[in-house]
């Protein structure tokens, strides 16, 4: 009966009158109608009254909410009806316009006192929100519920339900904005989240199961309405008042339960979910538990690790606006107005108006690599406007607890004075973030994917030139140049030579256009990447580099080992080998890793967290397979494929093992399945199939 979700619940006890469904649903909600309530009625006793009126109404009201997908919202504004009538002298509204109070964004310094002054208000700010507004914030805040739970629970996707959230937030910071309480949208979540659902008495659910049901059985009933009296033990008076006032509610709420079936049942993405307002900090660390990083803290409540990623953030933000500043100087430009502006708003952490103030300095468009719409200065002080972004973004995409252990787990494995280099854009940003915010050492950080940007070497130069030998354009355009004469060599033979083996790379896309060489494709660019990693390593013999790729650069696994969640490469030397050992710690780091995820309600509810983990454990065994320790790189890719199932590196891995093997049937098998069932990535896993060598022919694939 436990296993049930509200709604099967709540059907069965509106089909059968289910004793123990009942039971189960009240265990459930009952501290949340509780703290509401003792919000509502200032008094512990008569709250206790409250809640046990609002689980009457809801055992009358059950067959009419069957329908419903969040039943929080029912009760607490029944709870709210019931406090009302039951107590006339509770004033409603709370005059706090003369009592303004100084609090910054993250309330640290009376975050009790802040409670106090919210507190009386909440509820009333609560129910002039809209009911899907309301719904998601009471799943994500006051039941705890992860991003994918509350998405399935209201019927849509996650980023739909974490706008409705978003927009909740902002709409109550303005709420106590207008009454004089100051308070930021990521220090509203912190204390909201901290303070609003507390315990209720112990056995009062109990109480409340045998006082409900009481009061809607039947004459033929086995229950008494004198099994009521003695069961909740409350005053005559004070019973009578509860049940009238569910008496003359009951009419409202039936109707209010009618008119809002149809409204959640159609719950889905609407036109208006991108509504200003959103915090960077939306989806970090809203239901974090247990304690941060040993980098960051000891045991900690759920609002210091949001707290920390914040502060964070607004470090790394003001240490890149500096940043700008020494560009501009540097190459004699001014820093315009909207680039000031866009700092502001990553050091005050709001996401959506990091968003729209990236897009106004990048010419409308937020990806990258596109410049031609910048403004006249911009394109000189990108890198440094890029990372302040880039950092944010990830603060935007992580819960805030799962962020700083990714993170840390890569800084902590590196050795001081190495040199980090990140791929995937958590895996350059978070580590960068926690480093550059970092009370210890910090490293230097670079990235793979940026070295064929003469501007972002230019940052390189500036960020560390005194620490190590960085790249020149010239390095940049001399690889680029290397490699696109040698794609036109390897298109050139595959055209003269048409039944001779290819040359030209699976997913390598080389055009002729009126004589010019044109290549694409993600394997042409990570192949000048690593040429460029290579020739930055040469440049610094005596540095030591780790590594997390974006995408595999093979070319440098022959003297690679695995360093926890990376790799180090130029490592293997006489007395540095890569052993049979080394490769079973890294199985068995990666095995613990995915099992720790798993097992995390919180990072298997985050799918950026698990396709981050699923990348990087493709990434071991990757390197495991390039060593021919074979059946370590198979639970590799296993692992790999269990933290995310719709990811194609781990299936196209493990399916050349299996066809180096002997086994090509299986391995064609496991490529057709999951085309099948991952329709979109098919041209992944058809350019996984050409770069196979398969032993016996191939058979055309299922459609």
């Amino acid at each position: 009966m436990n296993d049930g979700t509200d709604s099967q619940l709540l059907r069965t006890y509106a089909e059968s009158h289910s004793e123990a469904a009942f039971a189960e649903l009240v265990r459930r909600h009952v501290d949340f109608v509780y703290s509401a309530a003792l919000r509502m009625v200032c008094d512990s006793h008569l709250a206790e009254d409250v809640t046990q009126g609002v689980f009457v109404a809801f055992a009358k009201n059950a067959a009419q909410l069957t329908n419903r997908r969040v039943l929080s919202g029912w009760l607490h504004r029944t709870a709210q009806n019931i406090a009302a009538q039951t107590v006339r002298t509770i004033e409603r509204r709370r005059a706090r316009e003369q009592e303004a109070v100084a609090m910054n964004e993250l309330l640290s310094d009376e975050p009790e006192t802040v409670w106090e002054h919210i507190a009386p208000q909440l509820d009333e700010a609560l129910c002039e929100l809209n009911e899907g507004d309301r719904d998601a914030l009471l799943l994500r805040y006051f039941e705890r519920k992860s991003a994918r739970e509350m998405a399935q629970t209201l019927g849509t996707t996650e980023d739909a339900a974490q706008k409705r959230v978003s927009r909740a937030v902002e709409r109550l910071r303005e709420f106590f904005a207008k009454r004089g309480i100051t308070v930021g949208a990521s220090g509203l979540v912190v204390i909201i989240s901290t303070n609003a659902v507390q315990a209720a008495p112990v056995g009062l659910a109990a109480t409340i199961s045998s006082a409900a049901l009481v009061g809607v059985a039947t004459a033929g009933g086995t229950l008494t309405i004198l099994k009521l009296m003695t069961a909740t033990k409350l005053k005559l008076g004070v019973v009578s008042v509860v049940i009238i006032t569910v008496v003359f509610v009951a009419l409202l709420l039936r109707r209010e339960g009618d008119d809002s079936t149809g409204q959640n049942n159609s719950a889905g993405p609407r036109t208006s979910e991108n509504a200003p307002g959103s915090d960077v900090t939306r989806r970090s660390g809203d239901r974090v538990r247990g304690g941060l990083s040993r980098s960051e803290s000891g045991a900690a409540p759920a609002a210091t690790a949001q707290a920390i990623v914040a502060s964070k953030l607004a470090r790394f933000g003001k240490s890149r606006r500096d940043l700008v500043d020494a560009l501009a100087r540097r190459h004699g430009v001014e820093v315009p107005d909207a680039v000031k502006l866009f700092f502001d708003a990553v050091e005050s952490g709001n996401w959506d108006d990091i968003e729209a103030r990236l897009k106004v300095i990048h010419g409308g468009d937020s990806s990258a690599g596109h410049a031609a719409g910048r403004p006249p200065g911009v394109e000189r002080l990108w890198p440094a406007i890029i990372d302040a972004y880039g950092a944010a973004e990830q603060v935007h995409l992580w819960p805030a607890q799962k962020l700083l252990e990714y993170g840390n787990s890569i800084l902590e494995s590196l050795r001081p004075g190495m040199v980090y280099v990140g791929g995937t854009d958590n895996g350059r940003w978070i580590p960068e973030l926690l480093n550059d915010t970092s009370d210890g050492e910090r490293h230097i950080v670079v990235t793979q994917n940026g070295l064929a940007d003469g501007g972002y070497l230019d940052w390189l130069s500036l960020l560390y030139n005194d620490r190590m030998a960085t790249l020149t354009s010239e390095d940049s355009h001399r690889f680029f140049q290397e490699y696109v004469a040698g794609a036109q060599k390897r298109l050139q033979h595959d055209q003269e030579f048409p039944d001779e083996p290819k040359q030209v790379r699976p997913g390598e896309d080389i055009q002729v256009t009126d004589g010019h060489v044109q290549v694409s494709g993600m394997v042409g660019v990570m192949a000048i990447n690593e040429k460029l990693l290579q020739a930055l390593l040469e440049k610094n013999p005596d540095l030591s580099f780790a590594v997390q790729e974006s995408d595999p650069m093979k070319g440098t696994y022959a003297d690679a080992i695995p360093l926890g969640p990376l790799m180090e490469l130029r490592a293997q030397n006489d007395q540095n080998t890569f052993t049979a050992e080394r490769a079973t710690q890294s199985l068995d780091y990666w095995r613990a890793t995915a099992q720790n995820v798993l097992a995390d309600p919180e990072a298997s509810g985050s799918t950026t967290a698990l396709k981050a983990y699923s990348h990087d454990a493709t990434s071991a065994a990757n390197l495991l397979a390039a060593h021919n320790y074979t059946a370590e790189a198979e639970q590799a890719y296993r692992l790999s494929s269990q933290l995310w199932l719709g990811n194609p590196a781990p299936v196209g891995g493990l399916a050349a093992i299996l066809a180096r093997a002997g086994r090509a049937d299986e391995a064609r098998q496991m490529l057709d399945d999951f085309a099948r069932n991952y329709p979109d990535q098919r041209f992944d896993i058809e350019t996984f199939r050409g770069s196979i060598g398969w032993t016996v022919p191939s058979v055309k694939p299922s459609p």
